[in-house]
Parts: C-alpha cells; sequence; structure tokens
C-alpha cells in the first residue's frame, strides 16, 4: 500500500531568505542614522527568525512524514569486524595478580 506524502515547502523558505536579503541591501543603501539602521537591522533579522519558526511549525508533519518514510525504505546493516592479529595491541600495565608487581627495583 502506497501513501502519498506531503513534501515541505522549501519554497517559502527560500523566498522569505530572498525577501529578508532585499530588505538588508535596501535598508543599508538608506541615509538613516546609526542607531535606526541597527534597530531596523534587528527588526528584520528577527522577523526573519519568527517567520522561519512559523515555516517549521506549519511544516513539521511534512517533514517527520518525509523522515519517516527515508527510515522505512532504507536498509541498515551493521557488520562487526573482530581485531586482527597483526594490529599492534596495547601493552597493560601489570595487575596485583602479576608476581613482577611485587618485585622491588634494583638501584
Amino acid at each position: 500500500m502506497s501513501r502519498k506524502t506531503r513534501s515541505p515547502a522549501w519554497w517559502v523558505l527560500f523566498v522569505l531568505l530572498l525577501g529578508m536579503l532585499g530588505l538588508l541591501i535596501l535598508e543599508s543603501r538608506d541615509g538613516a542614522s546609526n542607531p535606526a539602521h541597527e534597530i531596523t537591522d534587528i527588526v528584520i533579522v528577527l522577523a526573519f527568525f519568527g517567520a522561519m519558526l512559523a515555516w517549521i511549525h506549519f511544516n513539521l508533519a511534512a517533514i517527520a512524514e518525509n523522515e519517516l518514510d527515508q527510515t522505512e525504505t532504507g536498509e541498515f546493516h551493521i557488520e562487526v569486524y573482530p581485531p586482527s592479529d597483526s594490529a599492534a595491541q596495547p601493552e597493560l600495565p601489570p595487575d596485583d595478580s602479576d608476581p613482577r608487581f611485587f618485585q622491588e627495583r634494583k638501584n
């Protein structure tokens, strides 16, 4: 049984990005004073992030459905390889059961 999946409206996100960049370029050409210029930039960026959050909210079901479809159709195969004999094994420090551990050093 095949189900029709809804894809996220990516074009809306790209239009928002182009709109924000256009507004920032137009605003930078304006002869506004420095504090007004900075406040306008901040408002444009915050409005873009708000629009982005709204886009995520409205497209969350489509994004989750898309991810679910990708994981259902994909095959996962995990293969464990034993260590090879040629690999250098690190030498472990001696433990309490090793008789050399309690030998005194000769100076």
